[in-house]
């Protein structure tokens, strides 16, 4: 009998996901969220995926990307336009069992626009003709 329970107990325990990853942090520089969080303890553990979207819980990257096995997991997106982004992760394990959501973390990127190139011809070009206009009159 006591054999039975060791085999259903490691049934359970090869078709669980692993835990959700936990304390998921933000951090915007240049357009590019930089994402952090503590790592998984799972011995099983084979890597994170990562999602963001413009709604809250409506994440629409696709494919995610993936972050392997570290003592200190982050993931840096590429450049992302200006407005709200929401981000969670998820970590999956050896037999493609994946968990939960993280928790949720926001942040919005407001990026200056790029100046046009040539502008500083143009105001050359404006400061001269002032400059024409003034000694004509």
């Amino acid at each position: 009998m006591d054999k039975r329970i060791c085999m259903i107990c490691l049934i359970f325990i090869l078709m669980a996901a692993p835990a959700a990853a936990a304390n998921v942090e933000a951090e915007q520089q240049d357009g590019k969220v930089t994402l952090t969080w503590d790592p998984n303890q799972e011995a099983d553990l084979a890597g994170y995926k990562i999602y963001w979207g413009r709604g809250a819980g409506n994440y629409t990257n696709s494919p995610q990307p993936t972050v392997g096995v570290s003592a200190n997991p982050q993931f840096t997106t590429p450049a992302l336009p200006n407005g709200t982004w929401y981000f969670a992760v998820t970590a999956y394990n050896t037999a493609g069992k994946e968990s939960g959501f993280s928790n949720e973390v926001s942040i919005t990127i407001a990026m200056a626009p790029v100046p046009p190139k040539g502008l500083r011809l143009i105001e050359k070009l404006v400061a001269a003709i002032w400059k024409l206009i003034t000694f004509i009159v």
